[in-house]
């Protein structure tokens, strides 16, 4: 399987890049909490996946780090578990945690391995419900999922055309891939580079539509509005 599920490909190792021998750093996790923190409250990730992976750092550590012990008394209950994560990452934005789970979304609508349905209701727990997502890259998706919403309810527009829609949207996070972390890094560097240039176009047709108008207002005769 895909997705979510082979999270355990890049924490079934527990000492993967440990730094002291028998005790794995939460530090280098910092990353994916950030995407576990964004799948908790968007409903991606269940409870249970992270108390697996959890488990399985409790199982071969010599010494538990004492986050890690936290982490584990939280069980089950997903407001624990997002306030010990939380506590521990503080308040700056991690943009890598969405951005994983908005790459992993776009897979899964690569592959058709998700109903417009089930894409809607995760889009829209990203930009609801995540407290980490950036204004400027929820806004950009907006549309989108507003799209979707009158597409499934049958109000304007076809589904096709709205889960198409919604999957160039999400292209800019094709880069994050669940079972290469090694890559995330660069990935980050291309969103950031394709929102730049969005930008940049975006005030280009605002530079030219207010030239058009300007030049329009000067044809116009002195008393016309």
């Amino acid at each position: 399987r895909h997705g979510l599920s082979r999270l355990n490909s890049f924490g079934k190792d527990p000492h993967y890049h440990c730094k002291m021998p028998g005790t794995t750093d939460p530090n280098l996790y910092r990353e994916l909490l950030a995407f576990y923190q964004a799948g908790l409250e968007s409903g991606a990730v269940k409870p249970e996946q992270i108390v697996a992976w959890v488990d399985g750092i409790i199982e071969h550590d010599v010494e538990v780090d004492p986050f890690f012990a936290d982490l584990a008394l939280g069980g089950r209950d997903i407001n624990k578990l997002l306030a010990t994560i939380k506590e521990y990452l503080g308040d700056r934005r991690h943009p890598t945690g969405y951005r994983v789970s908005l790459g992993d979304l776009y897979w899964r609508l690569e592959r058709k391995e998700i109903t417009p349905t089930e894409a809607h209701d995760r889009i829209r727990g990203y930009l609801y419900a995540s407290s980490q997502i950036d204004d400027d890259e929820r806004y950009r998706l907006i549309g989108s999922e507003d799209a979707l919403s009158l597409a499934l309810d049958r109000i304007w527009g076809s589904v096709e055309e709205a889960m198409t829609r919604l999957k160039g949207d999400l292209s800019i996070y094709s880069g994050f891939q669940l079972e290469r972390p090694e890559l995330w890094h660069s990935a980050n560097s291309s969103v950031e580079s394709a929102l730049k240039k969005e930008q940049v176009d975006r005030d280009e047709r605002a530079a030219r539509s207010a030239t058009s108008q300007a030049v329009a207002n000067k044809k116009k005769p002195w008393w016309k509005p």
